[in-house]
């Protein structure tokens, strides 16, 4: 789960990101919808913890990414390869054709 409250982040006189608030919950799409220079890209960059917030408190699986920046890198990081190892299994099993199907041989 990922979990922004009152996120700020200001670029020299610019406030790009104004007290943003949100929750994305496991397993379920969650867009984030706004004009450009609304501050989406910036709210990303500081939960990947490339940009460090200027206020408000954000958790990304209850790590809170002021705190244990390192910490939630590494859970990005290891479900990033989880879902690439999925995809991969996904995609040799989708490619198998059955025997003579559509008249293609199945190799093996």
């Amino acid at each position: 789960m990922i979990e922004v409250q009152g996120l700020v982040k200001r670029l020299g006189a610019v406030t790009a990101l104004d007290k943003a608030s949100f929750t994305a919950a496991d397993g379920q799409i969650t867009g984030l919808l706004g004009m450009n220079g609304a501050g989406k890209s910036t709210a990303l960059r500081i939960l990947s913890t490339v940009l460090q917030a200027d206020g408000g408190v954000a958790r990304v699986a209850g790590i809170d990414i002021a705190g244990k920046p390192l910490e939630v890198r590494r859970r990005i990081r290891s479900a990033a390869a989880r879902r690439r190892a999925v995809r991969q299994s996904q995609c040799a099993g989708e490619h198998r054709l059955p025997r003579g199907f559509a008249g293609f041989a199945r190799s093996g």
